[in-house]
Order: C-alpha cells, then structure tokens, then sequence
C-alpha cells in the first residue's frame, strides 16, 4: 500500500505513449503494487474458499443456538413420549421417529418420561428398531427398559432382553469403554440407574441380572455375579436373599470355598442372613477344611436368632466327620434332637460311613440299629 502513495496520478484518457513515457523508478513502483494487489486478491479468495469448504465453520455457522436445542428436545420428547404411552404400538409414528432419532439423544430423553412409558409398547418399540433398522440403542435405555418390564411384574421378557444383550443378538451403541467385558459393563449401566427406581425394583433388577448370570453363564457367570456384586451394593441395589443365596451356592459347586465366603460378609452389610445363607456358608466352611470356623458361624447364627436346620446340622456333623471327631459329631447329632429337629436318612448315612471308614465298627451298628428303628432302611 506504501508503494501506492508514489504512483503517478494517470487519467483514463491514458495511452500506451505515456507508459513509454515513465521514468524506471515509476515502472518499478507500479509493478510492486500490481504484486501486492494480486496477492491481495488471492487471499481473499482463498479465504472466501476455506470458509464454504470447512466443515467447522460451516458447523459453527448453522449451530442452532441453545433455546432452539431446547426447543427441538422438548419437541422430541413430546414425541417420543406420546408414541410410547400408547397401549399399542402405532407402526407408522414409530417408523417416522427412528429416521430422525439419533441413539444418543433417544439415550439422553428416555429417562426423561420414562414414567410415561407403556412398558409393552416400548418393549415393541426396541424390537422394531433394532431388529428392523439395526437401531443401536445404548446400554443403559436396554436396562431403562428391563427395569420398566420388572417394575410391571413383566419379568419374563426383561429376562428376554437380558440374556438377548448378554449373548450380543441386539444392536449396541458403542461406547467410549469398549475394551471392558461387556457384561461387566451391563452390570455399570443398570447401577447408573439405581435413582430411577424404588429398593424394591432395584433388588429385582439385581437378582435378575445375578441371576442370569449364575445360570446361564455357568461357572464364568459365578465369577462375574461375584465381581459385580460390590458394584450393585454399592448403589444401594442388593439382591434378594434368594438370589445371594443362588451366588453362594454357584460358588460352593465350583469349589470357590474362599470365593464363597467374602462373598458372604458383602451379603451381611446389605440384608440379613437367613437360615439358608448361614447353611451355604457352614457348608462352604467344612468342604474346606475349615470346621472350626463352621462351628463358630453356627454359634453366631443361633446368637443371631436363626434356628438351624437339619441341613446346617448335617454339614457340621459331616465336617466334623471328614476331619476324624466323631465324638463331636455325636454330640451334634444329639443337639439336634434336643432342638426338635428330626435325624434324616442322610444324617445317619454321614455317621455311619465315617465311622466305618474310622474302623469304630461298635459305634457304626448302634447307628445302625438307631437307624432301623426310626424307620429308615439301612442303605450303607
């Protein structure tokens, strides 16, 4: 621009002859303003380019500002929320919805009127989705969802999605986790949603999902269900005594005897042991060798008010048996008539064979004979 303020005035009339006329210092100053110019001129138009080319600009550009994102969530809510409280499901609304509907924000309303929601509807709506647009719905809307189904005593088919998510058969959206086993992180998605339920449906949200996993998984499913379960209690979402007693059961059939017990202590910050959790546990104690600490839980659970049952004495007399204390044994055996609670077959069956095994033949035919006069035939 400097070279500008040197350039000779030139009228319009001008011609060739006065171009000739020019002096070399004018000449050179032209053609530094002509370069300038020129380069002028392509920035522009390079500018002018990089902006219609730029997919962030052009994003920042056509950025809807927050109220209209509020205004178009609202607006897909109200949709979403009418296709889903209809006792039935209208195909052709639906159908309108996913091709405008993102999993992400399907993910960020359904909480949002979920209290609206016909959970049979919505159970459709899924299956439409992702069986017939490869919808992937995100992890936690599926455990939305089968707390939905439990909370309308819809057990069967949230089962369904369940074993459907664990066994990967359903579209998922992926997330920023995806190196963690997938069935570790159900467990996270569901205790995401531990606020959105009452204790009541969380327990059965928990006793579902351990469940499962004890059943179907076998002895892997008995691991996961273990490393899971401080995730679960830790949002206040405990299984149902049944369902712990399902755990500890799984892990006394794979010998995780050790497993079985921490597990135990867990289950005791979040409900009280019942008698068939104290016995899983005796159990789990005389398997390993442990009877002592059998026999002190068994003292704790008569402490604790739970009455013992034939089962819990059969286990000590049995440990007590394998460890070569038949005295104790006997005396267990008579504590336990004391207490009303009838010897059964499998009772004499445990004194019989120990003491034969120990070569305490005399003692092996008074149970014998006790046996046959409680009516029970001798079968060892």
């Amino acid at each position: 621009m400097a070279a500008l303020l040197y350039f000779p005035k030139i009228s319009s009339e001008v011609t060739s002859s006065h171009f000739l006329s020019l002096s070399p210092m004018d000449l050179r100053r032209l053609s530094r303003a002509s370069y300038l110019f020129t380069r002028r001129l392509k920035s522009i138009e390079y500018a002018r380019k990089s902006f219609h080319t730029s997919p962030y600009l052009q994003q920042q550009l056509h950025r809807p500002d927050k109220s209209e994102e509020a205004s178009s969530d609202r607006h897909l809510r109200e949709r979403l929320s009418a296709a889903l409280s209809r006792r039935s499901l209208d195909y052709e609304q639906c159908k309108q919805l996913i091709t405008i509907l993102s999993p992400h924000e399907f993910d960020r309303l359904f909480p949002d009127f979920r209290s609206k929601v016909n959970p049979k509807t919505a159970l459709d709506f899924f299956r439409l989705a992702s069986d017939s647009f490869s919808f992937s719905f995100s992890l936690r809307s599926y455990c939305l969802l089968i707390g939905l189904l439990l909370d309308a005593n819809l057990a069967s088919p949230a089962r369904i999605v369940l074993i459907r998510l664990i066994n990967g058969n359903v579209p998922v959206l992926p997330s920023a986790n995806d190196s963690r086993d997938s069935r570790f992180a159900i467990a996270e998605a569901m205790a995401s949603l531990s606020l959105c339920f009452d204790q009541e449906i969380r327990s059965k949200m928990s006793d579902l999902l351990i469940g499962v996993y004890c059943t179907q998984l076998n002895r892997a499913g008995c691991y996961l269900a273990l490393d899971i379960f401080p995730l679960l209690a830790s949002k206040g979402m405990f299984p149902s005594k049944t369902t712990c007693n399902i755990l500890l059961t799984s892990l006394v059939r794979a010998k995780e005897f050790q497993k079985c017990c921490e597990a135990f202590e867990v289950v005791c910050k979040g409900v009280s042991p019942d008698v068939y959790l104290f016995t899983t546990v005796i159990n789990a104690f005389c398997k390993s060798g442990k009877v002592e600490e059998a026999i002190e839980l068994f003292s704790e659970m008569e402490e604790a008010g739970v009455a013992p049952n034939v089962v819990t004495y059969n286990n000590v007399i049995d440990g007590l048996g394998m460890s070569g204390r038949y005295d104790e044994a006997f005396m267990f055996k008579e504590k336990m008539v004391e207490k009303g609670v009838e010897p059964t077959l499998i009772t004499y069956s445990i004194l019989v064979k120990g003491l034969t095994k120990a070569k305490r033949i005399g003692d092996a035919y008074c149970v014998l004979k006790e046996m046959t006069e409680k009516g029970f035939p001798p079968n060892v």
